[in-house]
């Protein structure tokens, strides 16, 4: 049993194909030649007996010995083997690069309806094996998403609240991986998730680019932040940071420009 369904392109398939294939070869050297046919990208889902892939291709017209053919080749692709409910993402690539068609045909193919009310931003979390953990069915909600994210992230030994981690980023619409080196140079992360919440707008905005400096001039300093405080107190303190980092530049260029040991 084979069944191959086109899930995306299918106009341009037929368009810039199917009708053309067929067509006496004057005729398809008039379109290839009177640029009346063009590449174009379709996506599709074939399932066998033992697999399911999806496969984002590329067709693109040639012209060869009074004959048109298309070269095909596949861009991106997806594997789930039924046996074994593996999951392989083709070409060596990342879940966050997939096609969002693909990824959506995924979850419905699979019923996963639970990912649909995961926030975009926590959504940014998923990666290959926390993919394949979705699919085999060891991850079943946002919870269980979060918690597998911890596992290999940065900050996997902070101790991070993933309640309080979730109510932060679903009030906030920003990547939690934008937050990376606050959490590496929080005194405690979960002091700085609740900063975070404190200085969120009814937007689910939150940015200040001065602040940002701060953070990586405290990891240079290796001087922990404590964030039970304000973004104002922070951004004095961050006055002597600079001078200090600025002062340690200047006597590291005086002693290498002396050469001394």
């Amino acid at each position: 049993m084979e069944n191959v369904t086109i899930i995306a392109g299918e106009i341009q398939y037929n368009m810039y194909y199917t009708s053309i294939i067929e067509l006496p070869p004057d005729r398809q050297r008039r379109f290839f030649y009177g640029n009346l046919i063009s590449s174009f990208e379709y996506i599709t889902r074939k399932e066998t007996d033992t697999h399911i892939y999806w496969a984002v291709s590329n067709k693109i017209p040639k012209h060869y010995n009074n004959k048109l053919f298309y070269h095909h080749k596949h861009t991106q692709g997806v594997t789930y083997d039924k046996q074994t409910k593996n999951v392989k993402i083709w070409f060596g690539e990342k879940y966050y690069n997939l096609s969002n068609i693909i990824i959506h045909d995924i979850y419905k193919v699979f019923k996963i309806d639970w990912i649909n009310t995961v926030p975009m931003n926590i959504q940014t979390l998923i990666n290959n094996t926390i993919f394949t953990k979705i699919i085999k069915g060891k991850i079943t909600d946002l919870r269980g998403l979060c918690l597998a994210y911890f596992k290999t992230s940065p900050y996997k030994h902070r101790d991070v609240n993933v309640d309080l981690f979730i109510e932060t980023f679903t009030k906030n619409m920003v990547s939690p991986k934008a937050f990376t080196e606050y959490f590496l140079i929080a005194e405690d992360c979960n002091d700085m998730l609740k900063f975070i919440i404190d200085n969120t707008d009814q937007y689910g905005g939150f940015y200040n680019y001065s602040l940002d400096i701060f953070i990586r001039n405290a990891i240079i300093l290796d001087r922990p932040v404590g964030f039970k405080t304000t973004q104002e107190k922070l951004l004095e303190l961050d006055k002597d940071y600079s001078e200090i980092i600025k002062k340690q530049d200047i006597i590291y260029e005086f002693f290498k420009e002396n050469k001394y040991d």
